[in-house]
């Protein structure tokens, strides 16, 4: 898959953060995220569906299709082999999800990509901002 010639496979924790930050992109391009996190479940069909429900379930089969590819592609041989068996998509997620995502470092590292990338929109006013601010910086002091 051309998207994830650039990832290097996920073979320890310390490849985690870096890792997880460019898959997510990938991720993202194919609308994905949602699935491998659960927010996005299959479509369940009604016995005569309309052409915008099937058309909604072939996206989401996309979706997952495209996220499993992306995984079993971007992860060494042996992680590979601990999540070959998995059903979905979802499934092999969480089970690196559960390896790697608890360990302090790849939280650090992310409150600190979500504190450096805030970002402020036209509609938000600069005590609204600053609040948002504060609050990153608090969670980044606790740890």
């Amino acid at each position: 898959m051309e998207f994830t010639k650039g990832i290097k496979p996920l073979k320890n924790a310390d490849d985690w953060p870096l890792w997880k930050d460019r898959v997510l992109d990938v991720m993202s391009y194919f609308n994905a995220i949602d699935i491998i996190e659960g927010k996005s479940t299959k479509p369940v069909l009604p016995a005569e569906p309309t052409k915008a429900q099937n058309e909604s379930l072939a996206q989401w089969l996309r979706a997952e299709a495209s996220a499993k590819i992306v995984i079993s592609q971007c992860v060494g041989d042996e992680l590979h082999q601990r999540i070959s068996g998995r059903l979905s998509a979802k499934e092999a997620w969480d089970v690196l999800v559960q390896e790697f995502d608890s360990k302090a470092e790849d939280q650090l590292f992310r409150q600190c990509l979500n504190f450096f990338n805030v970002e402020w929109s036209d509609n938000e006013d600069a005590p609204s901002v600053l609040a948002r601010i504060k609050n990153q910086h608090r969670d980044f002091t606790a740890g």
